[in-house]
């Protein structure tokens, strides 16, 4: 319908049809229907800093690795602000939908989709969430890029035998009075080979991904060591003239077995990668463009543009533009409905399946839920549960524990009743979350509850999340699992959701706070003074902070003081934390 309103927004509505269709198998979300749409334009986004950030040989940190570790203010490390700056957009195309979907099942109102069952099966494991969260933004990211749609289209406006012919089997097999679908795929064979034709045509990736070998090899007595880059020349594979006759022409035949002619090599078990890194999303993809196709040419007319003023018609330029991901360079089109029955064929679609209310807006409140459990070697984090409360009252109850909460804004619970209440109250906060650290069983102790901690304060436009409310009772006061706890929420903030800060606030009296945020990792950044009253008395706050870039030193640190080899038969450390942080 946008197509026939707007048709020289071909482009804009190229953009649409992908990332609409994508987003709805991938997320169960509904883009905005006839104007921008935020996700649509975040795949976009994303398309294009990858294929900068992955042409071979460009930036010269892929040559020489060891000037990631030269400082930002030397000159010629500009890539370092680009790397950023696309690291940003990648975490929000993997963030954003997924905390869409994810707040959509919580309130049992999501579609079903591919990473709702996803997440449905890893019941709450953080490690199999990470895996499908990136799992989806690549079938996201993949599946709403436009450069075969957009060579399509430019083909079909240069070889107009070849839209002819396809009209004239979709009149046949289908009829005019309804779209192809997905039903009649076998009855427009050469549909599917104007398909295989724009793939081999134009190859959107020309030079794959580089691979690496796992093991050494010999290729026609060339020697491949194991360890080295290879990049199938996918373009010139779908162009060699022993394999593709004529390889510049574009003839759809080409693909069709015929008397006296057999059809050549299907260049989609070339084009979508190889190996383990196959693409995941090629069939999802490919349906989709069968689709768009077919009903693009069932009801449409694709002719080069006309110059008025000039007089005479306009020949396009075949010309694309270089990148890992090569798209046509841009040109203009005269689309236009076959005929008045097909306008009105589209107008009564559009009238019998109206576009569904957008999702859109939903984004501006999208929060990530914290209902997931993070297990760890010593501890495991739950969701917050009055069920928690006999076993968190017996550690905390009496004046001897009541300078657990000097400085927290709860105060000592009164009694097992009264914690109760008060952790029910905590099950149902959205902001903070509020989680319950267990110390797991062992062979002499079964699992038990040891202590509380929440993730507060989250800014979603910024990025910036909060952890404190943190209650260590003293079974885990210096411990490993004490640290451990701190080091799963930190990657959980980090890995998980996507975070660019990481804060840590307290007051600017409690000294034991303060040192434990530096040896965490996180760094002092000053101190607001009268921040806030609590319990009737000044605070000033102490504040620090953890950003996403000091996050894999910091991780190194965590890991390699956590292992178990880093402790005596006592269970003294060997090497501090922060020394082993330092050390990176």
């Amino acid at each position: 319908m946008d197509l026939l309103a707007t048709p020289n927004d071909l482009f804009d509505h190229i953009r649409k049809e992908a990332g609409t269709v994508i987003l709805k198998i991938t997320y169960g979300y509904t883009p905005k229907a006839h104007e921008r749409d935020p996700l649509v334009d975040l795949a976009n986004e994303a398309m294009h800093g990858f294929a900068d950030a992955s042409v071979p040989g460009k930036w010269m940190v892929d040559v020489l690795p060891f000037l990631q570790y030269i400082p930002q203010w030397v000159p010629g490390t500009g890539f370092q602000r680009v790397a950023r700056g696309y690291s940003d957009v990648l975490h929000r195309c993997a963030t954003l939908p997924y905390m869409f979907t994810k707040r959509q099942m919580d309130e049992k109102r999501n579609k079903t989709s591919f990473l709702s069952q996803c997440i449905e099966s890893a019941q709450n494991d953080p490690q199999l969430d990470f895996i499908h969260r990136f799992a989806a933004l690549s079938l996201f990211a993949g599946g709403a890029d436009t450069a075969t749609l957009m060579t399509f289209f430019l083909a079909m406006m240069v070889f107009p035998d070849v839209q002819q012919k396809a009209r004239e089997e979709i009149d046949r097999a289908i009829g005019g009075n309804r779209l192809p679908s997905n039903k009649d795929h076998d009855k427009l064979p050469y549909i599917e080979a104007i398909l295989k034709e724009t793939h081999r045509w134009h190859q959107v990736l020309p030079m794959c991904i580089p691979h690496t070998s796992i093991e050494e090899d010999v290729c026609r007595g060339y020697r491949i060591p194991k360890g080295a880059t290879l990049i199938p020349n996918n373009w010139l594979l779908m162009h060699d003239p022993k394999v593709y006759p004529d390889p510049m022409a574009f003839r759809p035949e080409r693909h069709l077995d015929t008397p006296g002619h057999k059809a050549e090599p299907d260049p989609r078990n070339f084009m979508f990668g190889y190996g383990r890194r196959i693409c995941p999303g090629r069939f999802v993809a490919d349906n989709a463009l069968f689709i768009t196709i077919a009903q693009t040419l069932a009801v449409f007319s694709i002719e080069k543009p006309y110059d008025e003023e000039l007089g005479h018609v306009i020949e396009p330029r075949i010309e694309f533009e270089p990148g890992t991901i090569s798209h046509p360079s841009p040109y203009k089109a005269c689309i236009k409905p076959r005929s008045e029955k097909h306008a009105d064929l589209v107008k009564a679609l559009e009238q019998e399946y109206p576009w569904e209310e957008s999702d859109a807006k939903e984004l501006e409140t999208t929060t990530p839920s914290g209902n997931i459990t993070l297990p760890g070697r010593h501890v495991t984090l739950v969701p917050i549960s009055p069920d928690h409360a006999t076993d968190l009252y017996a550690l905390v109850e009496g004046p001897d524990n009541a300078s657990l909460f000097d400085y927290l804004f709860d105060e000592p619970p009164e009694s097992v009743a009264t914690l109760e209440a008060e952790l029910t109250k905590k099950t149902s906060s959205t902001n903070p979350w509020f989680y319950t650290i267990m110390l797991k069983s062992t062979s002499d102790e079964p699992t038990k509850v040891v202590g509380m901690a929440s993730l507060m304060r989250m800014d979603l436009p910024n990025r910036v999340i909060e952890v404190g409310n943190i209650l260590f009772t003293p079974a885990l006061q210096r411990t490993p699992a004490a640290t451990e706890a701190m080091y799963l929420l930190a990657r959980y903030v980090f890995e998980e959701l996507g975070f660019r800060r990481y804060e840590w606030k307290c007051n600017s009296l409690n000294a034991p706070s303060r040192r434990a945020a530096e040896r965490l990792g996180f760094r002092y950044e000053g101190t607001f003074r009268q921040h806030m009253i609590v319990k009737g008395h000044n605070r000033d706050t102490a504040w620090f902070s953890m950003l996403d870039s000091e996050w894999a030193a910091v991780k190194i640190g965590f890991e390699a003081w956590l292992e178990t080899s880093n402790f005596d038969s006592d269970g003294r450390q060997k090497k501090r934390l922060e020394d082993l942080r330092n050390a990176t």
